[in-house]
């Protein structure tokens, strides 16, 4: 384990195919904190998403999020890059910092791309019932988070 609290495994990875750890790598919080749904959060608040998430580790080429599967958790890339997929075309890039999956970690829908990583990959799982267990309990993180939801429908 590393002073962030979270293991460094390599669950799904081989020797052969271990991240390059000297690339400066943002920590699980600054990760959040990125994360727009998570930018108004106070540091305590975030430290308590973070305890309610997990870490997995993907290698290059595995399917993360498959398009029109049924999941509700949001990634947050903490190693790697990957590219979403939609109709077999690529689309987006996520790079370390970025995130998908909040839409359908939050309304259950079904996933609107597939995620392919495009190299080994760790990423930080937050899952719909941790966080709405979190939000039930603390209702400055809930009026938070909707009023980060309320901007975004408002800009698009």
């Amino acid at each position: 384990m590393v002073g962030d609290g979270f293991p460094r495994g390599p669950a799904h990875l081989d020797s052969a195919s271990q991240p390059d750890y000297h690339v400066p790598v943002p920590s699980v919080l600054e990760s959040l904190s990125s994360v727009p749904l998570f930018a108004n959060l106070t540091p305590r608040q975030l430290r308590k998403v973070a305890r309610n998430a997990s870490e997995d580790s993907y290698a290059a080429g595995s399917s993360i999020v498959t398009e029109g599967g049924r999941t509700e958790t949001l990634f947050v890339v903490l190693e790697g890059t990957a590219k979403i997929v939609r109709n077999g075309r690529t689309i987006a890039r996520r790079n370390p910092g970025d995130y998908f999956g909040e839409i359908s970690m939050i309304d259950g829908r079904r996933r609107a791309a597939s995620v392919v990583a495009d190299t080994p990959m760790r990423c930080l799982v937050l899952y719909h019932d941790g966080l709405r267990k979190l939000v039930m309990d603390d209702p400055g993180m809930a009026w938070s988070l909707l009023l980060t939801l309320a901007g975004r429908v408002r800009e698009s």
